[in-house]
């Protein structure tokens, strides 16, 4: 009893700081936007910004609900020639998906734009497929850091998150600050590609922890 509630305190407790910079992650930039160059700026990002965000979210989320039990199932029986095939499978899922719709949101942003915004907001169709090439690396981020949780690993996960929340900021202050709007919307990919990297390199330092410990579990007994 006294080791399962050690294991719970040892996964949860890096749940709280992720919390944080994933609010940050997912909000900070319309803060940052707002105080350096001006709050109607900082609304008509955030207005692109949901709209292009939330179907590549939506998307995610699917593809996830699909592949996370398999990848669960996958871990407990220890079969890890399994866990390699999910990871292919759902980041390739994600992958073909994600391309779908910044293609989408390149080819017709001056559509969506009239037909979802004022006349005001004209100026989002320059930044929506910054926007949705940043959301789609964003997707592959998540999914490669999901493999952190699944292995037990949320100090990882918190790693991930908490450095590609610094990567945001020393990315998107400079951009704004010398290119305004236009210059928030291109840090997307850039801070979320670099944050594909930090998570592909933790996740696997995740697993090859898992597989080390299940080695000397097995020792032992």
């Amino acid at each position: 009893m006294e080791r399962l509630a050690l294991a719970i305190r040892r996964y949860s407790m890096p749940l709280i700081p992720v919390a944080i910079f994933g609010w940050f992650n997912g909000m900070g930039d319309r803060y940052i936007i707002g105080a350096m160059i001006g709050l109607e700026q900082a609304g008509l990002y955030a207005a692109a910004y949901g709209l292009v965000s939330r179907p590549f979210l939506m998307v995610a989320s699917t593809v996830e609900l699909i592949f996370r039990p398999i990848l669960h199932n996958a871990i407990a029986a220890d079969n890890r020639k399994r866990i390699k095939q999910v990871e292919r499978l759902w980041l390739a899922a994600v992958g073909v998906c994600s391309a779908i719709g910044v293609i989408g949101f390149y080819e017709f942003s001056d559509v969506i734009v009239r037909i979802m915004f004022a006349e005001s907001y004209g100026q989002a169709r320059y930044i929506m497929p910054w926007i949705a090439a940043g959301s789609a690396l964003f997707n592959i981020a998540t999914v490669l850091t999901r493999f952190c949780y699944a292995f037990n690993d949320t100090w990882n996960a918190f790693l991930v998150i908490g450095m590609g929340t610094a990567i945001t900021i020393l990315v998107l202050v400079p951009l704004v600050f010398y290119y305004g709007l236009i210059g928030a919307a291109v840090a997307n990919p850039i801070y979320f590609g670099a944050q594909i990297l930090l998570a592909l390199f933790f996740s696997k330092r995740s697993e090859k922890h898992f597989h080390l410990t299940k080695v000397v579990q097995a020792v032992q007994t």
